[in-house]
């Protein structure tokens, strides 16, 4: 069983979460050599990889299964009580999603409700199109 979730085992929770990731995370450290990634290149590198790979392939129920198990562990992150995890949330994976027109918009329909509300703060903060916040927001938001 592992400990609680902290920003110093979120890695650990990821893999137990999504355990497909667990051949690149070890093609990861391999990379890596003496080093050890840390928390948002392996987020940035493996778990929004992971999500877009999947979001292009929803009709496949296997495929929408595990980008569910995927948001359900993004979720977690974004309601956390501690600051770094939540960030890491944040910036390590919906600023990559973000980034390019159309990925956000297909991973935020299997969002859960605080990292979709995440997504819109961040979207408003750094001012992207509206129409990309516009997606995510719920039924009453309006842009202010």
């Amino acid at each position: 069983m592992l400990d609680k979730l902290t920003y110093s085992n979120v890695v650990e929770h990821l893999l137990a979460d999504i355990p497909e990731l667990n051949d690149a995370y070890a093609e990861l450290l391999n990379w890596w050599k003496s080093d050890t990634p840390g928390n948002y290149i392996v987020y940035g590198d493996l778990l929004v990889d992971y999500i877009v790979e999947l979001s292009n392939h929803t009709n496949n129920p296997e495929q929408r299964a595990a980008l569910t198990r995927a948001m359900i562990h993004l979720e977690k992150l974004s309601a956390h009580l501690e600051w770094d995890v939540r960030c890491l949330s944040e910036v390590g994976v919906l600023e990559q999603l973000f980034g390019t027109e159309g990925r956000m918009e297909r991973a935020a329909f299997f969002m859960g409700p605080t990292t979709r509300l995440l997504a819109v703060e961040f979207g408003k903060q750094w001012k992207l199109p509206y129409e990309w916040i516009q997606a995510l927001a719920p039924a009453d938001w309006t842009l202010e």
